[in-house]
């Protein structure tokens, strides 16, 4: 079995009109290169849109996640003696948990 081009025997794809089968060829990958061209296309425009999208997503986030670490800073700045007993609660009950595990 050969390449495709020596497997088409060029006399036998003549069309009607006088179009031979190499000129057939030739159209025919032209066509499908530039479809796959096309869609290579479209694909790279969507790719480009979902980074963007991703991008935006991230620094959003990003900006949250500030604001919700500041916030807490601040609450625990106003109440310190709170902030001190809950961290002592929490820290008691994973000790609890942590010796339950044994």
């Amino acid at each position: 079995m050969g390449t495709l081009s020596s497997d088409i025997n060029e006399s036998t794809f003549s069309s009607d009109n006088g179009t031979s089968a190499s000129e057939m060829k030739d159209e025919l990958k032209s066509r499908i290169g530039s479809r796959v061209q096309s869609m290579l296309d479209g694909a790279s425009e969507r790719l480009s849109g979902a980074k963007t999208r991703v991008r935006s997503a991230a620094s959003t986030a990003r900006t949250t996640a500030g604001e919700k670490v500041e916030s807490m800073g601040d609450l625990m700045h106003r109440h310190p003696l709170a902030t001190i007993a809950i961290g002592l609660g929490v820290g008691y009950l994973l000790g609890r948990f942590m010796a339950a595990r044994r």
